[in-house]
């Protein structure tokens, strides 16, 4: 049986050859000039072999960008907004806990057995008042021990639910908030260790996913990239960039690349 002769390994691609970095395809949108640094520092990063077709240089190049301009649009204030707000409500949640937790306590002791009947009936009343009620003592009882719970864990776990911001999330209430430039970084960071092709990608394609920060990124232009929307230009400092960007990936719980309205 005849053998399939090998796929040659193309290392060239004649299609981009004496092309620029800010080469783009007939009919495409010109790279904004914004951006223009930032490639130049990818190219730089990548090395003589960014035309190959095996760099993924202009696949990243079009995952960075697409992503800078969605989340420039992105509603991060309402985001913040959200978590202020939640702290807020977090201040007064332990003493309505212990305050609940008393009052739940208090109904299961025997003098108040009758009372406990008498919330699950009047319960059961405002939620179908045209039913005929048949349940047994122990049914009512039960249900509301069952209400009584879920609403005290509710209570408890309220402050624990993560919190979003932009392209992060955080598994509870964050202290502080980062610059979104830097979280803007994060998620550039996390992409280009998965698509970058040198044998150091990591990280998966399912979203959101815990941060994922592969060695030797091009973190000057990440850095160019993640500040190209701001007001002002110096927001990421890149000599320390990589160490705002890591630190930030250990106290998150998720990131997203992509988000809805981003």
């Amino acid at each position: 049986m005849s053998r399939r002769a090998a796929i040659p390994k193309i290392t060239h691609t004649q299609y981009f050859k004496n092309v620029t970095p800010l080469w783009v395809a007939p009919g495409r949108t010109a790279i904004d000039a914004k951006y223009q640094d930032a490639v130049h520092s990818l190219v730089e990063w990548i090395g003589p072999s960014w035309t190959e077709t095996e760099s993924h240089f202009f696949k990243i190049r079009h995952m960075l960008i697409t992503t800078c301009d969605a989340w420039a649009l992105y509603d991060w204030d309402r985001d913040a907004a959200g978590i202020v707000e939640r702290k807020s409500d977090a201040k007064n949640l332990s003493a309505l806990s212990l305050s609940w937790k008393r009052f739940s306590d208090a109904l299961d002791k025997a003098p108040f057995r009758r009372r406990r009947k008498m919330l699950g009936l009047a319960l059961l009343a405002e939620i179908t008042p045209e039913a005929e009620l048949e349940l047994t003592n122990k049914e009512l009882i039960d249900g509301v021990d069952r209400a009584l719970e879920r609403f005290g864990n509710n209570l408890r776990l309220a402050d624990r639910a993560y919190a979003r911001f932009g392209t992060i999330e955080y598994a509870g209430l964050p202290a502080k908030l980062p610059r979104k430039e830097v979280a803007v970084a994060l998620s550039l960071a996390d992409q280009i260790s998965f698509w970058r092709n040198d044998g150091l990608q990591i990280g998966t394609l399912d979203c959101p996913h815990r941060p994922n920060i592969s060695k030797n990124l091009p973190w000057k232009s990440i850095a160019q990239f993640a500040s190209a929307n701001s007001p002002d230009p110096e927001t990421i400092d890149v000599t320390n960039v990589q160490t705002l960007v890591t630190s930030l990936s250990k106290k998150v719980a998720l990131v997203h690349w992509r988000g809805e309205n981003a």
